[in-house]
């Protein structure tokens, strides 16, 4: 028996064999809010970025490929992000701790977040994956933190 759940209704489907899949309570598919996040090469170069990265600084994906990821996190210019083949310990160490990194959006406003690198490895390519928590509140009094 298939069934279809919506709020507190359950409605058996007419047809089990049918190929259509049922509708799932929640939001669909197309308006999931997907945590933002970018995927870069071991250079630092933006691959890839989610929906949520576009409207959290104001660009396009298309603005973005091959930017490095100092345009929206400038502290990270001139920092080598893989070391050894690993995740630089420093930044590895920092983000882990909480440390708000300081982003900025098209406009030049400071959007700060927490950063989560993810080291990925297909084929001998090392690709990194950066998913952003942004925080709301934050002091920005003594938080200079050396990732260089």
């Amino acid at each position: 028996m298939n069934l279809i759940i919506e709020g507190d209704n359950t409605t058996e489907l007419s047809n089990p064999s049918s190929t259509a899949k049922p509708k799932l309570p929640g939001k669909s598919a197309l308006n999931w809010d997907e945590p933002p996040s970018l995927m870069l090469d071991e250079r630092g170069m933006i691959q890839d970025c989610s929906k949520s990265i576009e409207n959290l600084f104001g660009y396009m994906l298309g603005e973005l490929v091959w930017q490095h990821i100092s345009c929206l996190f400038p502290e990270f210019s001139d920092v080598e992000l893989i070391h050894k083949g690993e995740i630089k310990p420093t930044i590895n160490y920092i983000s882990r701790c909480g440390h708000i990194f300081l982003g900025l959006d098209r406009r030049g406003n400071i959007v700060p977040n927490e950063l989560n690198f993810i080291r990925l490895e297909h084929h001998g390519m090392c690709r990194l994956r950066l998913i952003l928590r942004p925080r709301t509140e934050c002091s920005f009094v003594d938080r200079k933190v050396d990732i260089s």
